[in-house]
């Protein structure tokens, strides 16, 4: 599978579970209304992004998939608290985030092949 193949999945892949991760912590703070449009959204994109996710662990090791879609699930999240409820982010985190693209860069730069024995 191409690198921006992989990319596009992750990313995609991630983004849906950060929306569904979005949605749920909206519910925690805001109460939960059963006829909101968002509980459709969120019955609509869960099983999506199980697929996709599955779609791309078949295609790649589990290590890749698995690692690259939680750190963008986590940076996703950090920047959805950021944009949406306007949270302000340390100096710490705001290195965790960096941090967290680095990592990502370092998993596609080296196309998912193991390390040299």
């Amino acid at each position: 599978m191409e690198t921006a193949q992989r990319i596009l999945l992750s990313v995609v892949s991630a983004s849906v579970f950060s929306a569904c991760d979005f949605l749920s912590a909206r519910w925690a703070k805001q109460g939960f209304d059963p006829r909101a449009w968002e509980l459709w959204l969120f019955i609509a994109t869960a099983p999506v992004g199980y697929f996709l996710f599955a779609w791309l662990n078949a295609r790649t090791s589990l290590a890749e998939s698995g690692g690259v879609v939680n750190v963008l699930i986590a940076v996703e999240t950090v920047l959805l608290g950021l944009l949406y409820y306007g949270d302000r982010l340390s100096t710490a985190q705001w290195c965790g985030i960096a941090l967290g693209f680095v990592s990502l860069a370092l998993i596609f730069l080296g196309g998912g092949r193991p390390a040299p024995t």
